[in-house]
Formats: C-alpha cells, structure tokens, sequence
C-alpha cells in the first residue's frame, strides 16, 4: 500500500485521535502515537484539510466543529481494513478498530500498553495516551450494564490507577473515575471491589505526595473495615499491603516490614507490584536489614529485567542505588545511576526524571561532592517548575540534612527547596522518621549558633534519639548520638561523649558508612570485631514465624531468618533427583531468574559436588556463592546462598557458624517436595488450614484399656475408605486422632485440616473449590480448594458442625460424587479423599433444631468414634504430664525437672475440665515459672460438678482468671463477656468495641480469629 493509499486511514486514525483528546497536540506526537512518518502525516492531514475537518494554528492541531460532525464520513475509509493486533505497530489501528465495534474496554487495554512502553522514553506520547483512555472510560456507560461488563470495567480502572501513579497531573481525573466506578459496584452489591477500589483510591491520592490526607485517611479506613469484614485470605494480603504502604509513609518501619512479609508475592495491583517491594526495602533498609533489602530489590529488578518492564526497572535501579548508598557501596550505586541516566532525557516521565536527579544528589552527597549535589538540587527545582506539579514529600532522613549544609556552606537556596519551607513540612509529615530528622538538624544548628544553645540542642537531640530508636533506624540513631557525643564535650562530660561516640562508630562501621559524615575525630579505640550489635539481635527476635502459616511460606520464612542471621542477599534450597535440580524454596529470588539464570550456570557445578558433602565457595557471574549440602536435616537437598554486592562477607563466612546456623533454622523442618501439595492458611483467614505430609510426630499416647481399643477399632476402619466422625468433649485430642487415621491409612496425599468456624457462607465456594484467576475482583491467582489439595489424602473437617446449613447441600454433594468445579472454572475435577470430621458438639440436637442435615449427618458419620474425656482415661494425665514436662523443660531449658509425689496425686486427682489441652497448658505455665524445688502445678478446682461442655464460656460475674487460663485464654473469655453483655453491639457508646477500648475491625479480626458465631447485631 503506498503513501498515498494510506492517507485515507492515517486521517481517519488522526480524526479519531483528536476526538478522543481533551484538548490540543502537536502534529508530531499524533504522527508518533499512530507510527506513521510525517510524510504519511502529511498526506493524511491534506486529506482533513481539504474536507475542512482539521486546521493548524501555531504547530498545533485543531478540530473543527464540522470535523466532529463529519466523523462518519471517514469510517467509511476504514471498511475491509485489516490490521494484525499482535504487531505493536498497528495497536493503535487495533485500538480505534475495537472502538468502532464498541469494544471500549478492549482498546483501552492496547492503549494502556502503549502509554506504559512510551513512559520512559516519551512523556508526552504516554501522557497523550493516557487522556485518550480517561476520555473512553469517561463516556463509558454504566447504566444496565451486566456483571461481567462490570467487573471487567473495575479491571480496567485499577490499572489505570496503577499507570497514574507516574503521571500526578491525571491523579484528579482518575480520582473521578474512581469515584464512579465504586459507586457502580456498590449498586451491584460487590463488596469485594468496593474495599479494592477504596484502598487503591487512598494509595493513589497519596503516592504522589507521601503525604496522608484525611481524604485518603478516611478512604484506607473503609477499605480496611471492608476487607477485614470479607476475611478470606486474598483479601487479608490486599490489606496487608495497604496496610504496610501506610506504615511505611508513618515512618513506621517495623510494621510496614511486618505486614509486607505477609504478602506471598501477590500484590494489591497488578502492574506495580516492584512499588510495594521497593517500599518492602526501603522499610528493610531503613531497619538496618542491608542484605534483606538489596537482595529484594536486586531479585525485583532481576525480574522487571526478564519481563522487559522497563519503567518499572529503572525505579528498582534507582532504589536499589539508594540503599547501597545508605551501606557504603557507592561504586556499586553509581553503576545503577548510570544506567538510569543514560536512559533518562527531558522527555521521560517527570517522576522519573526527578527521582534520578534525587539519587544524584544523594550520591554526591555522600561521596562528599557538595557542589555536584546542590547542582543536582537545582536540576530537581527546574524539573517541578516546568512540569508544573508540586514538590511531593519525601521519606528520605537526609534531605533536610543536605539543605542545612547547603545553607552553612552559602549556597543558594531554589523555590522548591527552602529550608524554613522544609521544617515546616517536615513537622507536618506524617513520618515519624522524617519529624525525627527535623528534630536532629534544629539541635545541630542550636549546637553551631553564634551563641551555642547547649540546653536547646541537648533537647532537640533527645528527642530526635527517642524518635529514631523507636523508628528502629540504627544508622540515623548512630548519627544523633554522634551529635550528642558534641553537646556532652561541650560541658566537659568526656566519658559519656566517648561511650556515645564508640557505640555510634561501631554501628556505622557495621554499615560501611563514610567517616567524613560524622565531621568528628574518632575515637582513639576501637572495637577490633565487628559483632553483631544489640538492636540487630532485638530484630532478630522480633522476626519469629507466627503458626499457623502456609507450608510453603513456613519454609520460606525460615530461610528469610537463616539470611538475616549470616547476612546473605539471596537464598534457595535445592532437591536433586535423577538429575534434575528443583527449587523447594527461595528468598529474594524469582522463579524463573533462578531456573534461567542461576540454576542454568551453577548447575555442573552444583552436580559435581553433589557426593562431596562439605560446604563449596566460588565467584560467578552473578555473584559469590556457596553450596551446603544439608542431608543431616533433608535427603537430596542443598542450600544455595549468594551475594552480588557484599561478596567477600558471604565467602569469609565460618564453615561452623554456617553449619551451626542451618541446623538450628531448620532442624525440626519438614521440606515440602515440589509434588507435594501444602497450604497452611493463617490465623483470621476463611479458614485455619494445616497440611502434614507426614504426621511422625503425631503419636496419640496412652495406656487405658478402653483408648487402645478404639485405636484398634480406627486401624480396621483405616483400611476401607469410609468417612470418620470423632466426637468428644473440646480438648480431648480429636485432631490427633485424624492425623493417627490419615498415618495407618496408607494414602501418600496430604493431611487436609480445615477449621471452618469463623467461615462465612460468602467464603465457602472460594475456600473448599479453589477459584480460577479473574474469577471475581482481586482473584489476582488461581486458587486451589481444600477438596483438590486432599486429593488422594485425608481431608479432616475440625467443628463441623459450624458448617453453615446453606453450604451443607454443595458440600454433601461433593461427598456423594467426589467431583467439583473451581470458582470461575469450567473444567470438572475429581477429588479421591478420606474424609474425617469432628466436633464437640451434639449433632443430632443440632439436626432436631434444624441446624444441621440429616443426610449429611449420615454422610459423614459411617464409622462414628466417641473419645472419652482425661478423667475417664487413668493413669493417662500422668503418662501425658510426664511426656509434656520432659518436652517443655528441654524447650525453655529449665534443665531436669521432676514431678513431685504431690503434684502427681494432685494431677490423678483433678477432673481436668479442659482435658489434654489444659494440661499441657498447666505444665507449660508451671515449667516458665519454675526456679527450682517443686513445681508448682496452681490449679484451680472447679465448683460444682464437672461441666459437660468445659469449654463453655463462663458467666459475666464468674471469675474468668479462675482456672489460671494462658493469656490468649483470658483474653478470649472477656471479649465473649462483653459481646454476651452487649448483645453482639459493636458500634455506639455502650457497643463491645467502646467498652474494650478498641477499633470496630479490630474487634471483627478477633470475633473471627476465636470463632465466635456471629450474632445479626454484628455481622
């Protein structure tokens, strides 16, 4: 087709495109939007010319009315036109294509990939893309739309969100959208999608300036209450993340690292999910967690990199250079920087621009190049002033800093970057850290006044110190105790200026930091090792794996600690089996940079040294690393560590202190094989989900006759495939019995235990059928069911009869065909399962008051197993009192502890209401506080005769604390003291959440993490 053939459809595209703008573009960037050269722009626009459609003012393109009228007529041009929708080329041809078959949501998807391919290299043509699309979704309607349609618009508009994050000019627009599309889902009842689209609407309207509005505040707020209300595991993570986005922006970084460790590697939205781990790492970084933060960061980039994201790799490139500037790795960092910059030009995306000129300044900074740094200040107020967006707020510490030196030194101060202007925003931060840093430079500047003001920098520094130790940041915190080491020379106090001196330098030489920052003489002594300092051991504790958690993530959060503890970027473990290497779990690497990049080099390495069984170093092209073999612990598996920056720190490590360390992370480890199916779902989920794949530890202990008889009775039902009811008082160890039926089965699937109490109908589809991707909002992965994950195991149902009655019919159909469809899914699966269910409570009373179905009572109870209380079994209490003792004074190393004559008649003697539980609980209280002598076991003996159902709640004047209940216990009884007092009231003055003194979702996180049934007053 020639030039001149084209002319028709190249108008055509360029009618269309000015239709949809919001205002003028220059003839250029239509010409690059639509991949036409200027000669077929040319052609094209004589064609409009000509029919009087377009003209040009200034080297501007403009419509005239008549153009608007006469749109149709070029159409026409467009008739047996075909274009290929896979070339990039032609998506923009695609995209008005799909318009004309009103197929808006389609073309705003092409249209969407290109604004995102265009943002590094071509603000304007991304910027152009982007008005474009919000002018689509603007004249979209709504109105009678389907379901489907719906959702496949919310779809569309997080992504949009995502996109706008760049862009701070369309944030007012994508707000409004925003806005509309929640209002449409609440109409549509979608609860779901209005908590998302709540969240996202706070995240965006605070991206731009890392500043909380109460807007936004108020919008997390809901978004949280909602999704909490919602429960089920993917809507916890969405929440997690929000939740950590906010922390970090509070300069609340133990939190933000806390709640963005809950994320499994999905994210909020789907295209930013490298912004969440940068602030993961910035969160890391800021703690003193350098190896964590940089090999998160590098794993991030790794991927962005594999996935040809190129705005997204130049923002890891640039945060990843922050942080290696914050340890000391200037060389390293400069690398990075470069890279960015040799991509960057005035064209890209303003954010982009601005953030790389940030960095510059940092490093300059850093290096000590004063002049270079403020030229770099300079560059940043140009980039804000042409652009025409406001200064956001930062997160950085050393920002105001670097303006107070700029100042002392008697340079000029730019319109953005005013340092009263800075205090004051400073204080208005919502940062703790950044208020912290305000406090730090006002104490220094009091301290190096005309007049030194020792009480007002002593005071100013204090509270900078206070603020920072509880920030958790130990370099900032290092550097305040520096510029209090001045203050106490000033008043003649040496000894305390030289102990606040050598503990700062000891920490900054942990971290590598640059000795003319402190612009103070060292220390005449210092340490000659490197130890770990005391707040790196405080975090270490503070990172403990909170149970029950996935399989998968138990196994990753053990090696997150491993790394944290020997210092290491990157981590793996290795299978090896006929020959091939499998990954069972990774830390801070991707799956597919370890299967194409690292496994690829190092796996003739690694098969080489399989026989050796001794700890192998070498450098590679990605890094130092070093392989253990670690057969002790797991057959065929092998440890992977690697450091791409700190190199010489991974290869100097101590064979013991890595031999000594792996066994204590992982000796009571169980690796889950990658044909293994898992899933352990956590605390407040849909449901609390343990798989064992294998149960060695779950041995039911007894010596009573009538216990060893119902054993044999289970072994013979164990082989047939009949489902099993267990039934007895709370306590008495019915979980323990599945786990012996799963074991003597002789099925090779996995131990299924589902504790559905706290599950609301609207969960149990999702939960026991798995959904597929895009099933419904925020079904951002497939999603396997507890019915598929048993399959060819034991699927063990622990108080079923909370199952609630409009579930029962799909579940007893499952259990009749053995056959069910994912949520969303179109493909019938099959499940072979045992099933075992158990409960405490009378089922045939529950069938009598129609709570419970008969149908399924006889489905589920073919061979029903009582299991006698504690009191009824013996001797038992003291066999199990032993067993515990031994196990639990190994645990707190209470060394040998002994069970007197009279703690043993006590123990024989007590009905023990709460049965096994509450005697390990008893025995685990009295081993913590034991000092030695007798152990002193502190029971209580109930009043009156011993209840049938221990676990009923107490009454609201009976003393809750009266059976020395743990902790979580008593925390238990009384909110089910003050909801039974309040009749499930949550909300008002006289509600459960007033009286308790806490948040309305907080309350709902704890009514379901007990399981308490919920009332109609607060459901």
């Amino acid at each position: 087709m020639t030039t001149t053939e084209t002319a028709p459809l190249h108008a055509n595209l360029i009618l269309q495109t000015l239709s949809h703008l919001s205002h003028s573009v220059r003839p250029a960037i239509i010409a690059r939007l639509l991949d036409i050269d200027l000669e077929q722009f040319r052609n094209a626009w004589s064609l409009l010319e000509t029919r009087n459609l377009v003209r040009m003012e200034g080297g501007w393109c403009v419509m005239t009315s008549k153009g608007i009228l006469s749109h149709g007529d070029l159409s026409r041009d467009m008739d047996g036109y075909k274009t290929d929708p896979a070339s990039e080329s032609c998506e923009f041809t695609s995209a008005f294509s799909l318009l004309r078959q009103n197929r808006a949501l389609d073309a705003v998807k092409l249209l969407m990939g290109q604004a995102k391919r265009h943002a590094p290299r071509s603000s304007t043509t991304a910027s152009t893309c982007l008005d474009i699309i919000i002018k689509i979704l603007n004249d979209f309607s709504l109105a009678e739309c389907s379901e489907d349609i719906l959702r496949h618009f919310i779809h569309t508009i997080i992504e949009l969100a995502d996109i706008a994050i760049y862009f701070p000019a369309k944030t007012a627009l994508v707000c409004l959208l925003l806005e509309r599309t929640t209002v449409a889902a609440q109409n549509f009842g979608d609860t779901r999608s209005v908590a998302i689209l709540h969240l996202i609407h706070a995240h965006l309207l605070t991206f731009g300036s890392f500043d909380i509005s109460p807007q936004a505040d108020k919008l997390f707020d809901i978004g949280f209450e909602m999704g909490e209300s919602i429960g089920d595991e993917d809507m916890i993570e969405y929440i997690s993340t929000f939740l950590g986005f906010r922390h970090f922006l509070k300069g609340e970084f133990k939190e933000a690292e806390m709640q963005f460790s809950k994320v499994r590697g999905r994210f909020a939205l789907p295209n930013s999910q490298y912004w969440w781990v940068v602030f993961h790492g910035m969160s890391s970084a800021f703690l003193g967690f350098d190896r964590q933060a940089i090999g998160s960061l590098e794993s991030a980039l790794q991927s962005a990199i594999l996935r040809n994201e190129q705005l997204s790799a130049e923002f890891l490139r640039l945060h990843l250079a922050l942080v290696l500037l914050m340890f000391g790795k200037t060389r390293e960092a400069l690398a990075h920087i470069n890279a960015v910059s040799e991509q960057v030009d005035s064209d890209s995306v303003p954010v982009l621009q601005i953030r790389t000129a940030w960095i510059l300044m940092f490093y300059h900074y850093c290096t000590g190049n004063l002049a270079s740094s403020h030229a770099m200040m300079e560059k940043i107020n140009d980039i804000l002033v042409q652009s025409n967006i406001a200064k956001p707020m930062h997160h950085f510490p050393w920002i105001l800093e670097t303006l107070y030196i700029f100042k002392k030194k008697g340079m000029k101060e730019a319109k953005h970057f005013n340092l009263k202007k800075e205090f004051e925003l400073s204080s208005q931060s919502p940062s703790n850290q950044i208020k912290a840093g305000a406090w730090r430079i006002r104490g220094i500047m009091a301290l190096e006044e005309p007049v030194t003001d020792l009480d007002g920098a002593m005071n100013c520094l204090k509270k900078a110190l206070k603020m920072y130790i509880n920030v958790g940041n130990p370099i900032e915190t290092a550097r305040v105790k520096l510029d209090l080491a001045r203050v106490y020379t000033h008043l003649g106090r040496n000894q305390v200026a030289t102990r606040l001196r050598a503990a700062a330098y000891r920490i900054h030489r942990h971290f590598g930091q640059p000795a003319w920052l402190d612009e103070m003489p060292r220390p005449r002594t210092l340490p000659t090792e490197d130890k770990e300092a005391p707040w790196l051991r405080n975090h270490g504790r503070s990172t403990r794996i909170t149970a029950p958690v996935r399989a998968d993530e138990f196994q990753r959060q053990r090696l997150a600690m491993l790394c944290r503890k020997l210092r290491v970027e990157q981590a793996a473990f290795f299978s090896i089996k006929d020959g091939e290497i499998n990954a069972l779990s990774r830390y801070n690497i991707s799956k597919t940079f370890l299967n194409e990049q690292i496994i690829a080099q190092y796996k003739s390495w690694i098969m080489r040294h399989l026989q050796t069984k001794k700890i192998e170093r070498r450098r590679g092209k990605h890094g130092s690393c070093i392989l253990i073999s670690i057969e002790n612990i797991s057959s065929n598996t092998y440890l992977f560590l690697l450091n791409k920056y700190f190199e010489d720190d991974l290869l100097n490590l101590s064979e013991e202190k890595i031999i000594t360390s792996t066994k204590s992370f992982f000796k009571d480890l169980h690796f889950i094989q990658p044909d293994e199916q898992e899933a352990i779902h956590k605390p407040g989920s849909t449901a609390n989900v343990v798989i064992s794949p294998n149960a060695t530890q779950d041995e039911f202990i007894t010596n009573n006759e009538t216990m060893l008889q119902l054993l044999l009775k289970l072994k013979q039902a164990t082989a047939t495939d009949v489902s099993i009811h267990i039934f007895g008082e709370t306590g008495v160890g019915k979980e323990l019995l599945a786990r012996f039926i799963h074991r003597h089965s002789g099925r090779r699937g996995s131990f299924v235990c589902v504790h559905p109490a706290s599950m609301t109908e609207s969960l149990f589809e999702s939960a026991f059928f798995g959904h597929e991707k895009g099933s419904f909002t925020g079904a951002t992965n497939q999603k396997i069911g507890f019915f598929e994950l048993a399959n060819e195991g034991t699927l063990f149902i622990d108080e079923v009869g909370e199952l609630p009655l409009s579930t029962q019919a799909k579940f007893l159909r499952v259990l009749q065909e053995r056959t069910f469809i994912r949520v969303g899914g179109l493909r019938e699966i099959r499940s072979n399962f045992r099933l075992v269910t158990a409960t405490n409570r009378d089922l045939e009373q529950e069938i009598a008051a129609g709570r419970f179905r008969m149908d399924l009572y006889y489905r589920i109870s073919v061979v029903p197993v009582e299991v006698p209380a504690l009191r009824m079994r013996g001797d038992d209490s003291l066999i199990l009192a032993q067993v515990f003792l031994d196990d639990l004074a190994r645990k707190y190393q209470r060394g040998p502890v002994a069970l007197s004559e009279a703690n043993r008649r006590l123990i024989a003697a007590y009905p023990w209401p709460g049965n096994v539980r509450e005697l390990e609980n008893v025995i685990e209280r009295a081993v913590i506080l034991y000092n030695g002598g007798n152990l002193d076991l502190s029971l209580q003996w109930p009043e009156g005769p011993t209840p049938k159902a221990p676990e009923a709640e107490p009454s609201p004047t009976s003393d809750i604390v009266a059976d020395w209940p743990t902790l979580e216990e008593i925390e238990r009884r009384y909110i089910k003291m003050v909801l039974d007092r309040t009749d499930g009231q949550i909300d008002g003055n006289d509600g459960a959440a007033a009286l308790l003194g806490i948040g309305r979702s907080t309350l709902y996180a704890k009514i379901r993490r007990f399981g308490f049934k919920q009332s109609r007053r607060f459901e």
